[in-house]
């Protein structure tokens, strides 16, 4: 059997309980977010109680949705682009960085939130998606850049929109 015949066979059987695995946590997932929803609504129906609750389930139940529809239809190993005998192959090595990735994002955790508390909250909080999204495997600087000055602006403005207590940034301006 040819190396491209091989590459293109579907997974081995010996995948599928990783596949049930992972189809158990996307359920356990969307369904503790909806019963999260629907326990914040029981309790009050106020926008300023369900302005976050209520989108980050949506997403949580798209995310999962997407998911569970991959996996169910097979194509959990499309959104790699590996296939069950890429693994062996060479140009699939791990770098240092890729087989180390949980525990640099552990202590760039412990980096960010010593961060927060002996500096301010904006700049932390970029420079640890800006270090994420290089662990993650981007290299689009510039990408990288914009998305993480947009999203913590974005999280700092709404944080002072939510919270009743002021907090120090050094780049975002306070608001009166």
């Amino acid at each position: 059997m040819s190396d491209l015949r091989r590459a293109q066979r579907p997974l081995a059987p010996s995948r599928r309980p990783r596949e049930r695995g992972h189809l158990a946590l996307l359920v356990l997932f969307a369904a503790f977010a909806l019963l999260y929803l629907l326990d914040a609504a029981r309790q009050s129906l106020r926008i300023d109680n369900l302005s976050v609750i209520a989108p980050v389930t949506a997403l949580v139940l798209a995310i999962s949705g997407r998911l569970i529809w991959r996996i169910l239809s097979g194509r959990e190993s499309e959104a790699t682009g590996m296939t069950a005998s890429d693994s062996a192959h060479p140009v699939f090595t791990q770098l240092w960085v890729e087989r180390h990735r949980g525990v640099l994002f552990a202590l760039l955790l412990v980096v960010y939130l010593v961060g927060l508390v002996f500096w301010v909250f904006d700049v932390p909080t970029f420079l640890f998606l800006l270090a994420a999204l290089w662990l993650q495997g981007e290299r689009n600087w510039i990408a990288m850049t914009v998305f993480s000055a947009l999203f913590s602006a974005g999280v700092c403005w709404a944080l002072r929109a939510m919270v009743s207590f002021p907090f120090d940034t050094l780049l975002i301006a306070t608001g009166g």
